[in-house]
């Protein structure tokens, strides 16, 4: 198995002890095995290219540990009133639509591209803005609650 396959592994490995973190609400430790997560994904693709070792296991494992990572993320934020529903639902019929080009290539994607380049785009700017929002308006009862304990 190559580094970077070992590294994607790793990450993935890792993923149950992120959510453990944010149920029993350690959210230092959750935030920092979610830099992890971003620093192993980041650091796979650099040995894949960098040693040219891109294999079909790697190009399987790698989107597939960014979804265990990322959709119950969202569930977990949107549940926790974090981030908006609506802002999930979109996330969620992007993940949808992408996997479903994915997995069925030869079911004539072609007419679907342009919706997924703007889809892609409409979840940035929706992020951007719920994370505005949250900013200014959400972080507020969060830091409440955090007084409290």
């Amino acid at each position: 198995m190559s580094l970077s396959n070992k590294i994607t592994v790793l990450r993935i490995a890792c993923t149950p002890f992120f959510f453990i973190c944010l149920i029993y609400q350690r959210y230092l430790t959750a935030f920092c095995f979610f830099l992890a997560s971003i620093a192993t994904d980041a650091l796979d693709g650099f040995y894949a290219r960098k040693r040219r070792q891109s294999t079909g296991i790697g190009a399987f494992l790698d989107p597939f540990a960014d979804k265990i990572f990322l959709i119950p993320t969202y569930i977990f934020l949107a549940a926790a009133g974090a981030i908006p529903r609506w802002l999930f639902i979109i996330l969620v019929i992007y993940f949808l639509a992408l996997m479903s080009r994915l997995a069925f290539p030869a079911a004539g994607w072609e007419g679907f591209e342009p919706f997924l380049n703007k889809t892609v785009f409409a979840v940035a700017a929706a992020t951007f803005v719920s994370f505005i929002d949250y900013l200014f308006f959400g972080s507020k009862p969060l830091a409440a609650a955090e007084k409290k304990f």
